[in-house]
């Protein structure tokens, strides 16, 4: 058995229960909230897909450059989440966000609150 098949007999599980799980996601927002699917499903599942080798390689990366799995944990959150929530603007007041003629964001001049 060579390198790559390994590799691939080892990811290709998690390729599979993450394409499960988006599936199930896409059942559940159709047919459980009633979220309308507008656009391209292949396109979407192509993204996904996309997504999913990204994130499975990043998680092989770390995994090969670290030695103990407490480290490659805090890596992971290092790496992935802590930029999310960053540019999610969680921890950014709305006074913050102008843009650059000066004006708030619509959320923010109608008062809007997320709850």
């Amino acid at each position: 058995m060579r390198a790559g098949e390994f590799l691939i007999s080892k990811l290709l599980p998690y390729f599979g229960l993450g394409m499960i799980g988006f599936v199930l996601c896409l059942l559940a927002g159709q047919f459980l909230f009633q979220v309308p699917l507008r656009g391209s499903l292949f396109l979407l599942c192509l993204a996904s897909m996309i997504y999913l080798v990204v994130a499975l390689g990043i998680g092989l990366l770390i995994s090969t450059l670290v030695k103990s799995q407490f480290l490659a944990s805090q890596l992971a959150m290092l790496l992935t989440f802590l930029p999310a929530m960053m540019l999610s603007g969680f921890s950014t007041t709305c006074a913050a966000c102008r843009s650059s003629s000066g004006e708030s964001p619509i959320s923010c001049r109608r008062g809007t609150q997320y709850h």
